[in-house]
This record gives structure tokens, C-alpha cells and sequence, in this order.
């Protein structure tokens, strides 16, 4: 027992030494005050009485009536280990500007593009609507006219045309140049010709046309119903000089084309009369009989070829950047294959008119072709 009450009072005796060498309690006495200055142990409070003439002089300057500091717990935190106190501070400072960068870093905008304080620049990858291009009128009238309604120098039996003309120059030169579609009416049979309609067969009788050296272009000899259009253009093209080497119309069973039931030959002169009245065609047969009347007028066949493609939409939606003033424009199937198949086109016109007219658009910077439309097949579409 005697051991251990000596221990124990050993205990009791560092305690407090142990408690003074770490700050935690007051010097009592001015060796404990000495040691605590030499290791840098602070003191805020009050000391005992014994103990205030150690004080520094610049506390003694203190007012005494001023109330004694109260000091927080982090506070005394930070004084006693002010590493702590200044790393924590830089943390907190470098936290603090991390967040303030990340909330004003720039977020992209839609489509990967970095805000700036510069104009939004031109976005350069939706091109610009196609300019729209306006094609003056090209059909002319001169007045070296001789036929047509807009010709005012026409005489009076020319000054209407049957063949829908409203223009139609003097020159055989001019119209010399150009190159004649024909368009036949349906075959008016008389007694002989109703005679060789029957004897034709369930087929009936077809039309046939040479000009010159070409190949025989053939069309049914009536329409199929009452309401069915009358007049039938053929794709047949000839120049004036082929009209001059001879015209030819037959006329032939459709089940038996071998058979010759009658015919009509002659060579034809381009000229205004011509070209406004047209011609009427009385086919005979072999004994002389007439068989019937056909009448058959003479068509321009110059086209402006704007474009062709695999589609025909997109030549419809390529006619919407032309303004045309007096040319129709049409859509045409061809029998060409691929990026060919269709063509946007406008006319007919004569040749000099399509010329200009040609000029006029590749003038501002499009492309254009003349054509007689020789692999066209069907019947085109008017476009608006």
C-alpha cells in the first residue's frame, strides 16, 4: 500500500508540470513563467497576483478596464498551429477559385462552338437560296412579217392561222434554218376510204410518214374514243431541204403494215402560207380513188435544254429559279438512261428564237443546250 500511495502522489505531482509544459494550465510560479516564454507558450487571461509584475510592459499599457477578449475555440485552433490554420486557408482559397473558373468557363454552344465576345461568325454551311433569274421576252415579231395575229403587215387571209401561229417571217432563208415537227389530224375517211377501214381488220388503218431520206413514222389513223385528242405529233424532225427531197403520207392496214392501201407524194416549199394554213393531204389508192383528207401542220422543234436528271423533281424544283416571260417550260421524258432520263426544257420555238433565247441564259451564268428533241418520248409536262 505504501508503493502505491507514492506512486500515486508521484502521478498527482507531474500532472499539473506535464498540463503547464503544454499550455493547458496557468504558471503558477516564475520558473513556470520563465520556461513557458522560452518555449513559446502563450497565455491569454488573467495571472495571479504573485505573477502580474512578470507581465510585458506593452500589456501594462492596456486599458484595465477593457473586458477581457473572448476567444473562440477555431481561433485558438489557428493560433496554436498556424501551419494548419494557413494550409487550410490555401485550400480553401484554391477550392474557391477552382469553382469560380469552373462557373465561368464558357460552355459550348450548339454545334461544338465556343461563346465569344466577337460576332457570331457566318455559318458557311447552309448555302444561300439560288438567285432567281428572269429571262425577257425573246419571241419577236419583226416587221419583215407576212402571217400570224401579232403581224401587222399580214394580209387578210394570213392574218389568221390555222396552225395557231401568231408570227411568221417573210424569209424563206430565215425559215429555212429551223427544223418542222409534224402534227396529223385523224384520217377522214370518204366512201372508198370507209370501204378500206373495214377491210382493214379489228386494227384498222395507221398513218406512215417519210420526209426526204428518213425512217417511216407511223400513228393510228383514228383516235380511240370521241374524247381522245385528234391530233397526234409525230417524232419525226426535218429540215426544210428534207421537205423539198419529197413528202410522203400512206396509208396501211396496222395488222398487215406490208400492205400499201393508198398514199400521198410530193415535195413541199417552206414558206408563210404554208407554215399558217398547213397542208391537205388526200391520199389515193391504186385506182385513183381518194380514201380521205389528213391535215397535217408544221410545228417548231427547237428546245432550250436547261438541265437533265435522274429525277424529275429536282427539275421541277430547278424551274423555280427562272422567271420566263414568253417561252413555255415543259418536263420531258427521254429515252436515255441514268442522270438523262429527264429533261427540263423550254419551248418549241423557231431556231433563231431558240438561239437568243439560249444566249440569254448562259449570259447569266447557267448552262444551256440547243435541242430538237430527238430522244424525247410522251407527252411532256407543262410547268407553271
Amino acid at each position: 500500500m505504501t508503493r502505491k500511495k507514492d506512486d500515486e502522489t508521484l502521478v498527482e505531482e507531474l500532472l499539473p508540470q506535464a498540463f503547464a509544459q503544454k499550455g493547458e494550465v496557468i504558471p503558477t510560479s516564475e520558473a513556470e513563467v520563465r520556461r513557458a516564454e522560452d518555449e513559446g507558450v502563450e497565455f491569454e487571461g488573467e495571472l495571479p497576483d504573485s505573477l502580474k509584475a512578470l507581465r510585458a510592459p506593452e500589456q501594462e499599457q492596456a486599458p484595465r478596464a477593457q473586458a477581457p477578449e473572448v476567444v473562440s475555440l477555431a481561433a485558438e485552433r489557428r493560433r496554436r498551429n498556424p501551419w494548419l490554420t494557413h494550409a487550410l486557408a490555401a485550400g480553401i482559397g484554391a477550392a474557391a477559385a477552382a469553382a469560380l473558373l469552373w462557373g465561368r468557363r464558357d460552355r459550348p454552344e450548339p454545334g461544338g462552338q465556343l461563346p465569344t465576345s466577337e460576332p457570331a461568325p457566318v455559318r458557311t454551311d447552309a448555302a444561300p437560296p439560288p438567285e432567281v433569274l428572269t429571262l425577257p421576252a425573246v419571241v419577236a415579231c419583226g416587221k419583215s412579217c407576212c402571217a400570224g395575229a401579232r403581224c401587222g403587215a399580214a394580209k387578210s387571209e394570213l392574218s389568221t392561222c390555222s396552225s395557231g401561229r401568231t408570227c411568221i417571217a417573210c424569209s424563206n432563208e430565215e425559215l429555212g434554218v429551223s427544223r418542222y415537227r409534224l402534227r396529223l389530224s385523224s384520217f377522214a375517211p370518204t366512201e372508198a376510204g370507209a370501204k378500206a377501214v373495214a377491210a382493214a381488220g379489228p386494227g384498222g388503218l395507221e398513218l406512215c410518214v417519210r420526209v426526204g431520206s428518213s425512217e417511216r413514222a407511223c400513228v393510228a389513223a383514228h383516235a380511240s374514243t370521241d374524247e381522245a385528242e385528234q391530233w397526234t405529233v409525230l417524232p419525226l424532225v426535218a429540215s426544210a431541204q428534207d421537205f423539198v427531197a419529197g413528202f410522203v403520207l400512206e396509208v396501211r392496214p396496222k395488222a398487215a403494215s406490208n400492205l400499201l392501201v393508198g398514199e400521198w407524194r410530193s415535195p413541199v416549199q417552206i414558206n408563210p402560207t404554208l407554215l399558217c394554213k398547213g397542208l391537205s393531204l388526200r391520199p389515193k389508192n391504186g385506182k385513183g380513188d381518194e380514201l380521205g383528207v389528213v391535215s397535217a401542220f408544221l410545228d417548231d422543234a427547237h428546245f432550250v435544254e436547261l438541265r437533265r436528271d435522274a429525277s424529275a423533281q429536282a427539275l421541277v424544283d430547278h424551274r423555280r429559279r427562272f422567271v420566263v416571260a414568253d417561252v413555255p417550260a415543259k418536263l420531258f421524258e427521254s429515252r436515255s438512261s441514268g442522270d438523262r432520263r429527264f429533261v427540263l426544257a423550254l419551248g418549241p420555238v423557231d431556231k433563231p428564237t431558240a438561239e437568243r433565247l439560249r444566249w440569254t441564259v448562259l449570259e447569266r451564268g447557267e448552262d444551256a443546250k440547243l435541242s430538237v428533241g430527238e430522244d424525247f418520248t410522251g407527252e411532256p409536262k407543262a410547268l407553271p
